[in-house]
């Protein structure tokens, strides 16, 4: 007899990211009411709009860029100092 998957960790990862997806969402539209509270300007709220929304527009490209080099070439600065600042050299 087959045993049927749990399906229960699913569920609790669907409900947190719904709680999170809200969470974004409201956190943003209070910061614009309260831009528009504190300027008056709905060109400033524009601004923050859209100053929001970059991060999101770009990240596609900016992720294909982290695929397409190393990983060891954006930590190679690192790799001489140790965990109490001073240089390995």
């Amino acid at each position: 007899m087959r045993e049927k998957p749990e399906s229960g960790n699913a569920v609790t990862f669907g409900l947190a990211f719904l709680l999170s997806a809200f969470g974004y969402e409201f956190m943003v539209f209070v910061m614009t009411v309260h831009i528009y509270d504190l300027t008056g300007s709905a060109m400033n709220v524009g601004l923050f709009t859209a100053l929001t929304f970059l991060p999101r527009l770009f990240s596609p490209y900016c992720g294909s860029l982290a695929d397409r080099y190393p990983r060891v070439m954006g930590n190679a600065r690192f790799r001489k100092i140790r965990l109490d600042g001073r240089s390995m050299s």
